[in-house]
């Protein structure tokens, strides 16, 4: 409990330290706001055009007051205007979350369904040659880069094998379930292997200290089989 409080206490100043270092890594992106929303037309500006977009923007401002006023319209539901989408940010973050959400969702179940068992797998045959594999395998989930995977699997299931859609128009959950699912799969296992190669890491050091705890020995000495041992006294 005072764990969670201390937790708590502190969470306030690290949302200040964050926000602080998003501001600053802003401010240091080469270039402008004006430019940046104009593109090549910011070079068609007059000066006093350009000033007038930097004052209406508070740009012009010092940058403790637009700090100030940044914080102040995210307190109040105004995170500002995409630059690339020309709409406001939060219409953007609540128009994709349903299938960001959806999508982490699948991911972590992908994780869990293929990390947990591979850990107790090669928790169980510690140091043989399949907890070796599953080793192997595992580290080279945690060291590939997510696009890299992404390519390999979209060539294999997509283009090798036809399988599944590497494109096309979103069906949403509501409307199509199955192609939503046909389509979200082929991200979610890209998400999901890394996860599940750091599942498998933990699950399997986590069995191995279960197992050899006096009351998992004593079942096993009584002769109970090894399913029994894992998942009645083991695994709870």
């Amino acid at each position: 409990m005072d764990y969670l409080l201390r937790r708590l206490a502190t969470f306030p100043l690290v949302l200040l330290g964050v926000s602080i270092l998003v501001f600053v890594a802003i401010r240091m992106v080469p270039g402008d706001s004006i430019t940046a929303m104009l593109g090549t037309e910011a070079g068609l500006l007059t000066p006093a055009q350009r000033d007038s977009l930097a004052a209406y923007f508070g740009i012009d401002q010092p940058w403790f007051i637009q700090y100030w006023r940044w914080v102040g319209g995210i307190l109040h539901g105004n995170f500002g205007i995409s630059v690339t989408y020309g709409r406001p940010v939060l219409d953007v973050i609540l128009e994709r979350f349903p299938l960001t959400l959806e999508l982490a969702l699948l991911s972590m179940v992908i994780a869990l369904a293929v990390g947990m068992p591979a850990g107790i797998y090669a928790a169980t045959h510690n140091e043989k040659p399949s907890d070796l594999g599953v080793r192997i395998v595992a580290m080279i989930g945690q060291s590939t880069p997510s696009f890299v995977l992404g390519l390999l699997i979209i060539y294999t299931l997509s283009a090798g094998f036809g399988v599944l859609p590497a494109m096309g128009e979103f069906a949403p959950l509501w409307r199509d379930p199955l192609r939503n699912l046909s389509q979200l799969i082929l991200p979610a296992i890209t998400l999901g292997f890394a996860f599940a190669a750091s599942v498998t890491r933990i699950a399997r050091s986590a069995m191995l200290d279960v197992l050899s705890d006096d009351y998992v020995r004593t079942a096993r000495s009584k002769g109970a089989s090894a399913s029994s041992v894992i998942w009645r006294h083991a695994l709870p």
